[in-house]
Formats: C-alpha cells, sequence, structure tokens
C-alpha cells in the first residue's frame, strides 16, 4: 500500500494517461471495500493500536489519493466515481475513530514496553504522535484537494492551491509510512508473508507493469508514445536551452 500514493503522484507527470488514472483509482477503490469486507470477518486480527495504526495508515492513504486523483483528472469525475468514492467515507471515518479509541484504551500494557513522547503532562507512544500528524496532514490535504473542483474562480490561485494539495498529499504518505513502520517495530509477525501481503504484491505488480508499459504504447499522433515525446517535448525543449547554455546541437542525439 505504501507504493500506492507514490504511484499515484508519479502518474501526475503523465497529462494524457487517462487509462493509467482510471486504473489507478479503480485498484485504490477496490482495494478499500476489500478491506471494508475483511474486517468484520476477522475482528481478531486488527485488536491492538499498532495493528489499527498501520490499517487506517493505509486506509487513509488509499482514501487521500483516489479523493486526489479525482481532484487532478476530471476523467474520473462522473457520478460514477464519486458514488462509489463516497461508499469509502465510513470506513475511513470508523477506521479512523477506532484507532482513536484503541489509543485512549490501551489494552495489555500495550504501550509499556515502547518509545515515548512527552507532550505537556501526558506520554503518547512515538508511533501515535506520528501517526496524529499523518491524520492532520491528510485533514489539511482535504480542503486543498476539494478547491480544485472548484472550476475558474480559483484560476489565480490556482498553482497555490496544486502545490498546497500536492504537499500535504506527500507529507500524509511520508508520515503514514513512518508511523506503520515505528508501530510494527516490535510486532513479532511483521516480516511473516500472508495471502494478503501476497496479494498485494500481485496488485503491486500490476501497476509497475501499467507504468513501465505507458511510454511505448500507441501515441494518439501517431507511432510510439516515447518516440512522440522525444520528438515533440525533449528535442524542442533541448533545442531552446542548447541556444542559451551552448550545448551541443539536439541532431547529435
Amino acid at each position: 500500500m505504501y507504493f500506492q500514493g507514490i504511484f499515484a503522484i508519479i502518474l501526475l507527470c503523465f497529462p494524457h494517461a487517462d487509462d493509467l488514472i482510471k486504473a489507478s483509482f479503480r485498484n485504490a477503490v477496490l482495494t478499500l471495500y476489500a478491506i471494508g469486507i475483511a474486517l468484520p470477518v476477522t475482528p481478531d486480527r486488527h485488536s491492538s493500536v499498532e495493528v489499527r495504526v498501520v490499517l487506517h495508515g493505509f486506509i487513509n492513504i488509499l482514501f487521500i489519493s483516489a479523493l486526489a486523483m479525482m481532484s487532478f483528472r476530471s476523467v474520473i469525475r462522473t457520478w460514477r466515481h464519486i458514488a462509489v468514492f463516497i461508499g469509502t467515507i465510513p470506513l475511513e471515518y470508523w477506521a479512523c475513530t477506532a484507532t482513536a479509541s484503541g489509543v485512549k484504551h490501551p489494552q495489555c500494557q500495550e504501550f509499556d514496553s515502547v518509545s515515548k513522547v512527552i507532550m505537556g503532562s501526558n506520554t503518547y507512544p512515538l508511533y501515535v504522535v506520528l501517526w496524529g500528524t499523518s491524520v492532520g496532514t491528510a485533514v489539511l490535504a482535504l480542503p486543498a484537494l476539494s478547491l480544485l473542483w472548484v472550476p475558474p474562480v480559483l484560476r489565480r490561485l490556482r498553482r497555490v492551491v496544486l502545490a498546497a494539495a500536492i504537499f500535504t498529499w506527500l507529507v500524509t504518505w511520508i508520515f503514514v509510512i513512518i508511523a506503520s513502520e515505528t508501530s510494527l517495530k516490535n510486532y513479532p509477525y511483521r516480516y511473516r508473508l500472508g495471502f494478503g501481503q501476497i496479494m498485494t504484491l500481485v496488485m503491486l505488480f500490476s501497476q509497475i507493469w501499467d507504468i513501465i508499459y505507458y511510454p511505448f504504447g500507441i501515441s494518439e499522433h501517431g507511432g510510439r508514445r516515447i518516440v512522440y515525446w522525444w520528438r515533440a517535448g525533449f528535442r524542442p525543449w533541448y533545442s531552446k536551452t542548447s541556444q542559451k547554455c551552448n550545448f551541443p546541437p539536439s541532431s547529435q542525439f
């Protein structure tokens, strides 16, 4: 799940990759629904705070990534995509409240052997502080991403909103990873591969394949996309830059 967020960010570099955007959005939302179906079946697997922090981190990153792709790419801003996305909101709310409840009411002295941070008159586990930071940045990302849905009214502020949305999205992804890895530092089964981890690797491979194969697909302008990018994008840019910086002419490439 860690790679889902960074892959979604990478896809922003392909302005015409509508098929990749749709596939990435579909993977994120289907994974959220799969998690929502699996949770009631395995209640004993997510009772500890450590597991809940990781679980909510996964859900949070998938939720924010799906919203971000809808905000940046109008091709998936249809009523069907919106309806499917709205269906994941209860899962996000439950995961956040369940994790917060576990932090307030720890069981079996599970906070005794972990690193703690002093905040005022209270002490909290380090991974709880990191998780809280990831939730805070996710909350900040929501209005920034939502503002991208507003049409030309925000044309003057669009660059600022874009920068704020990408920054908070990326910071949330980073803190989710740090909080999850810190919470599972003493977890005895962290390196044991199960069916869920294997299925995650399969989904990861499919996304990597889509991204790698995309530049070699057929362009709308004819030929391969990578050839069109080279001729219509890189070579004109390099020619302009070489005139200013005295680089070798592009004909040598």
